[in-house]
């Protein structure tokens, strides 16, 4: 992959347009209730469901609810993201 984010997105499929589909702050656990999101090939994020189980549910019309995730962070380089995590980690 060409990118790193801000939290962790746990990359678990890909499709065919070049997006991805993930588990946002954790490794994929689909009993977990994490969100989960999906990255387009233009490296736009989107939230699209509360969690696997919702995603699960949903799976044939995913793509008609998405929403544009303001709190993911989509970076070219490892260096930028470090940099924003610990900007952020010294906020808390």
């Amino acid at each position: 992959m060409d990118f790193f984010t801000v939290p962790l997105v746990d990359i678990f499929a890909t499709d065919s347009n070049g997006g991805f589909l993930g588990t946002v702050g954790e490794t994929t656990d689909f009993q977990s209730e994490a969100q989960i999101c999906y990255i387009d090939n233009a490296r736009n994020c989107f939230i699209i469901a509360e969690n696997a189980g919702e995603l699960i549910q949903k799976s044939s019309d995913w793509r008609k609810n998405m929403v544009k995730s303001a709190d993911i962070a989509v970076l070219r380089t490892k260096a930028e993201a470090e940099k924003i995590s610990s900007l952020s980690a010294g906020m808390k």
